[in-house]
């Protein structure tokens, strides 16, 4: 790259890069969290009643006992400012790190759903590939592979080959 010097090592910048996407998604959360706490309708655990029960925005309907059940309600909304509280601690520790990006990734499509917020959802979900390791993305792509390869091979003979 002409605009490098020559004193700086690319993978050295990757690596900073990458530290940066990953400081500022946990910032990200971490701030929504404490912004949320501070909002009236989040603090007594009432919000995702009025997400989930607005009808204009979801994709999927939810069964109606759970909207009507402010246990699930109230749970929900105080889980979503708990793991975004929690987020960028656990995320780092080897241990927690799949199960906070699975549950990230189930939070991301559940306001993907009901939030209409389509583009914004899909690249959070999409960065947070940056905190996968190339092993566990590796083993990712294997795993889909093997899943749907056939899937994918036979829609290809069946559109291209055999007409």
């Amino acid at each position: 790259m002409y605009f490098l010097s020559d004193n700086i090592d690319s993978e050295v910048l990757n690596k900073y890069s990458v530290f940066s996407l990953k400081f500022h998604l946990c910032l990200v959360y971490f701030f929504s969290a404490v912004g949320k706490i501070s909002t009236l309708l989040w603090y007594n655990g009432l919000a995702n009643y009025y997400v989930l029960n607005n009808e204009r925005f979801m994709l999927f309907e939810l069964p109606e006992y759970l909207l009507t059940n402010s246990v699930f309600i109230t749970l929900t909304t105080y889980s979503v400012i708990f793991w975004e509280l929690t987020f960028p601690f656990f995320v780092l520790i080897k241990g927690t790190k799949k199960w906070m990006l699975l549950v990230a990734l189930i939070f991301h499509f559940f306001v993907f759903n009901y939030m209409m917020l389509y583009n914004f959802q899909f690249l959070f979900m999409l960065i947070l590939v940056v905190f996968l390791t190339d092993f566990e993305l590796i083993r990712i792509y294997v795993f889909l592979k093997k899943k749907f390869y056939g899937i994918f091979r036979l829609g290809f003979r069946r559109r291209f080959l055999y007409k």
